[in-house]
């Protein structure tokens, strides 16, 4: 019997040995973020083909336009997934007086503000709103009143679908709009994008140029920002750059964004310090 046993071990070992040389052989692993594992499983031929670039699922290679257009929109949808997760999350964190005051969203600017006049038109109404409340002691009510002029009155923002304004420039590597866009993302400040907000790096993608708009008035970092020359300048000059910041995620054959948005608010919370 115990002759038998092993007889039957070794034979199950030597079917599992050879079980596992074949997938060796014939099975490989690519990514594939559309799952939510992040990866699939493959034949060595269709592997070979993913390597020459092909989207195995449509069984194609994807043009470049194409491709990073796919990328940008998903990164786009899950940016604002983020934010809004975010802003849960300070709320747990914090208490429901760190909910940001603006909708959480993609906001275009007014027309007469293009890619050439955006920060000198933002500077020039903060600075008249900066002006009447300066020598003011701090009160909320007017800080939160010359935050809604300057958003809603001065630069006339209103929720947009950023895609119909996207723009991928191959030549440069990078991709953004050909107009301003205004990201609310928490109650004291907000990100103007331009056309440079993304850098495409081949199968990756990196953050590119953003202007952090503060909008508490009596924010003494927010006012130097806004009103130093020297400082002015030097923000023009990094807006007309486009080099990377910090990588966003990586990209597969199909233009599947490698950019998790499945984390629970409360989590973050905690590692924020959930307080009340």
């Amino acid at each position: 019997m115990k002759f038998y046993k092993s007889v039957k071990f070794k034979a199950i070992a030597g079917a599992l040995l050879l079980i596992i040389i074949l997938c060796a052989a014939f099975i490989r692993i690519i990514p594939d973020y559309s799952t939510s594992r992040g990866f699939a499983v493959v034949s060595t031929s269709d592997y070979n083909k993913y390597k020459q670039g092909y989207c195995l699922k449509e069984d194609r290679i994807l043009p470049k336009e194409e491709f990073y257009r796919r990328v940008i929109v998903q990164f786009l949808d899950k940016k604002l997934i983020d934010e809004q997760k975010m802003d849960k999350a300070r709320i747990y964190a914090y208490g429901s007086s760190m909910k940001s005051k603006i909708e959480i969203g993609y906001y275009e600017l007014a027309d007469d503000i293009n890619l050439d006049n955006w920060l000198e038109k933002t500077i020039n109404y903060y600075k008249d709103l900066y002006s009447s409340i300066k020598d003011v002691e701090y009160r909320s009510d007017l800080d939160e009143k010359a935050r809604n002029i300057l958003l809603f009155d001065k630069l006339k923002i209103k929720k947009t679908n950023p895609i119909k304004y996207l723009k991928i420039d191959l030549n440069r590597m990078v991709a953004g709009f050909d107009k301003p866009i205004f990201l609310a993302n928490n109650g004291w400040s907000g990100i103007i994008i331009l056309d440079n907000p993304i850098i495409l790096r081949d199968k990756k993608i990196a953050y590119g140029y953003n202007f952090i708009l503060h909008y508490n008035f009596y924010d003494s970092s927010a006012r130097n920002m806004i009103l130093d020359k020297k400082m002015f300048n030097s923000e023009i000059r990094q807006s007309k750059y486009s080099y990377p910041r910090l990588d966003i995620g990586d990209i597969d054959n199909c233009g599947n964004l490698d950019y998790d948005v499945s984390y629970n608010p409360e989590d973050i919370a905690d590692s924020l310090g959930k307080g009340g």
